[in-house]
């Protein structure tokens, strides 16, 4: 099962308003990007 959210624009109202409800590990496809899929990873080691 993937979690993907999809917007027009990455600078549109619409997905600034979502983007702090999306989940880590879900992905986020923007219309005006195709070839672009973005992955909201967690963080996999601390910076030290």
């Amino acid at each position: 099962m993937i979690d993907a959210t999809g917007s027009l624009d990455r600078s549109g109202a619409p997905s600034k308003k979502t983007v702090d409800a999306l989940a880590w590990g879900s992905y986020v496809l923007f219309v005006s990007e195709p070839e672009r899929l973005i992955e909201l990873a967690a963080a996999r080691s601390s910076l030290s």
